[in-house]
């Protein structure tokens, strides 16, 4: 009867709300010096992302490049659409997140670390391209029992598997690694902060059109 009451009163998670910055850093692998030296102005050395209670996100990324850089990012829960726009091109872009175009290769769990102070457990999915077979590998590291995220928001999110990361970890990862055939991208968590957000964060630039993809 006690752990009844205690479970029936105990009131039920929310998703997590506020602003997330983390340091990108870009490796090329040895031969593709020239080729990732384009790839890495894609996303700058920081990406800032701001997480809405209702599923929705925005990613800036402030110091991509000004010819290849993307601009943002911003995912509407309710149509399961992640619009993109880059610094070269007027035109915003937007997917169907139910799209993945990786085929999973493996799963699994993997060696913690601290990141950022805190303990946190680690999670690897890898999948390769359906048409180049190009392979992508990503390694998760994230808390337990703090920030919460709502993997129910993301169940249609199949693209490079994010239902399923989700899923396992229900927290914002602390780092990611990202790593493809020819270099790799490192996100590491540098500053957390919970705080109310405004929707009108989420407008896009005034008079940019939408392109379908």
């Amino acid at each position: 009867l006690e752990f009844f009451l205690f479970t029936s009163f105990n009131p039920p998670k929310e998703n997590f709300e506020g602003i997330i910055t983390y340091k990108i850093t870009f490796i090329s692998k040895p031969g593709n010096e020239e080729y990732t030296k384009h790839q890495s102005q894609k996303y700058g050395t920081t990406l800032k992302l701001t997480h809405f209670k209702n599923g929705n996100f925005k990613r800036e990324y402030p110091s991509s490049g000004l010819i290849f850089g993307i601009d943002f990012n911003i995912y509407i829960q309710s149509l399961n659409r992640l619009y993109t726009k880059t610094r070269n091109n007027d035109t915003i872009k937007a997917s169907d997140c139910s799209k993945n175009t990786l085929i999973q290769k493996e799963e699994s769990e993997k060696p913690g670390e601290t990141v950022h102070g805190v303990a946190c457990k680690s999670y690897y999915i890898s999948g390769g391209d359906a048409k180049s077979r190009q392979p992508t590998n990503l390694q998760y590291f994230y808390p337990t029992d703090k920030e919460f995220v709502d993997w129910k928001l993301y169940a249609n999110y199949n693209d490079l598997f994010y239902n399923k990361v989700v899923f396992k970890m229900q927290a914002p990862f602390y780092k990611l690694i990202m790593e493809l055939t020819k270099y790799s991208i490192t996100f590491e968590l540098e500053k957390i902060e919970a705080k109310k957000l405004t929707e009108d964060l989420l407008q896009f630039p005034k008079g940019k059109p939408v392109k379908e993809l």
